[in-house]
């Protein structure tokens, strides 16, 4: 694309400058990314994960089951 105010430049769609668009003079196809490029962009891999268990105190059939359905979402958030 081509500045209002000339030279080439490589923007986005819907781009402009100064509030007027940049003007396309090449309809070629587009450069494919350098391998370099894709590197840097490539996002950091995750830290290894680790099931968390929540620990509640008491005793009986609720606390029982508030622990199990609790460590069981967090078991579920982990694998995703």
């Amino acid at each position: 694309m081509r500045r209002p105010s000339g030279g080439d430049v490589q923007v986005g769609a819907g781009s402009t400058f100064a509030g007027h668009p940049y003007e396309i003079t090449h309809h070629g196809p587009v450069a494919p990314l350098p391998g370099w490029l894709a590197e840097l962009l490539r996002p950091a891999p995750l830290p290894p994960q680790t099931p968390i268990t929540v620990a509640l105190t008491g005793h009986g059939r609720r606390t029982a089951f508030l622990r199990s359905a609790i460590n069981g979402e967090a078991a579920y958030c982990c694998r995703t």
